[in-house]
């Protein structure tokens, strides 16, 4: 590989965050000095080779100092879905088996938030994330409908059919009579990988999943799908007519 090949690489010398008060070479002294499972570690990068063909390698510095320097930066909806998604364990490429950050980690490195206006907004972001919310579309559903006005709702309950079947709901408002779900894509565009059938076969288990529920517990469904999200006013449509109550 050469050195043209090279130059769009992104790389960037690997900083830690800078507490309120302190200087960066304090903050640097700090990081470098703490336990090494919280410093930065070397990875490998799939594919890419020096030209003499050394492997490349990268420092990636752990997930939950990543998240504490950026979240702050965010906007509410990126900002859930990161920490959402990182408390849940998922993760792609190189991020996987790196972005399985436990409460308590995210805990440990707050003392590194830069301001007090990140220290504010890494609050209400960390207050609001649940590990339970099982996809982008889950986590992104989760702030409009609280940004709507909607009570929250509660994720992933088990309900146990007459059948002896258990099955989990998205989202349920128990008190109204009304469960959610999120209606994305992929389970019908990946149907054969992630359940071993076609799109058909998936959307009528579904529907026939969710008219078991509604006769065996009297629930209304509501459904909804990313134009939804991206036009948050049909979902509060959606809400509304099925009856999920508003904040008082």
């Amino acid at each position: 590989m050469d050195s043209e090949a090279l130059a769009p690489f992104p790389v960037r010398r690997l900083l830690p965050p800078v507490p309120h008060g302190w200087s960066a070479a304090a903050a640097r002294r700090e990081y470098w000095a703490g336990p090494a499972e919280t410093r930065a570690v070397e990875r490998g990068v799939s594919g890419v080779l020096l030209a003499d063909g050394t492997p490349v390698t990268v420092a990636v510095e752990p997930a939950a100092f990543a998240l504490v320097d950026t979240i702050p930066q965010m906007s509410r909806q990126e900002a859930v879905v990161c920490l959402d998604a990182a408390l849940a364990g998922r993760g792609e490429g190189l991020a996987a088996g790196l972005v399985r950050t436990r409460s308590g980690e995210l805990d440990d490195v707050e003392g590194w938030l830069g301001s007090r206006r990140a220290q504010r907004r890494w609050h209400a972001m960390r207050e609001f994330a649940d590990g339970r919310s099982e996809s982008v579309g889950e986590s992104r559903s989760r702030v409009l409908i609280d940004e709507l006005g909607f009570v929250a709702p509660t994720l992933q309950r088990s309900v146990h059919l007459p059948d002896g079947r258990v099955v989990r709901l998205d989202f349920d408002w128990e008190e109204d009579g009304v469960f959610g779900e999120f209606d994305g894509r992929v389970k019908y565009d990946d149907a054969d990988r992630l359940s071993g059938t076609d799109p058909a076969g998936v959307y009528w288990r579904e529907k026939w999943r969710e008219d078991d529920v509604e006769l065996a517990t009297g629930r209304r469904v509501v459904r909804w799908r990313w134009a939804d999200l991206e036009e948050p006013r049909r979902l509060e449509r959606r809400l509304a007519l099925r009856g999920v109550s508003r904040h008082t």
